[in-house]
């Protein structure tokens, strides 16, 4: 009984330890914003209408990015400059926009900076489409 009691005192802190560490890779977003670099492996949970997420320059790091709607706001995802993400008609510089309707809330896309200029989507769980 000593040594459970002994594993629980041990696992109690580790286990907290990285429930701050996964707070810290969430930001809540609510105005317009660009990300920076060192953005990559966050997720993004936007709320509120009319928000735009501009990515970071890709570079072909392989860093990712999530994004996610928490209520029933579409929300858009705009490449810098040029940059492409590859996505059914996007061509260069064109933005994806996310649903925009009841069932849009826990909408989820993840994007990949897989090559200088270019973006991929890894995941989506919703309908996201070329928003330009």
């Amino acid at each position: 009984m000593r040594k459970l009691v002994l594993f629980i005192a041990f696992l109690i802190p580790v286990l907290l330890v990285g429930i701050g560490s996964f707070a810290e890779q969430v930001e809540v977003v609510t105005a317009s914003q660009t990300l920076a670099v060192d953005e990559f492996e966050k997720t993004f949970a936007v709320t509120g209408s009319g928000i735009t997420i501009t990515l970071m320059k890709a570079e072909g790091t392989r860093g990712r990015v999530t994004c996610t709607s928490v209520g029933a706001d579409a929300f858009n995802i705009d490449p810098q400059d040029i940059d492409q993400i590859q996505f059914t008609t996007c061509a260069a510089g064109d933005q994806l926009t996310s649903p925009g309707d009841t069932t849009a809330t826990g909408a989820c896309i993840t994007l990949i900076d897989y090559a200088p200029g270019l973006w991929a989507v890894v995941s989506s769980n919703a309908t996201f489409v070329d928003g330009n």
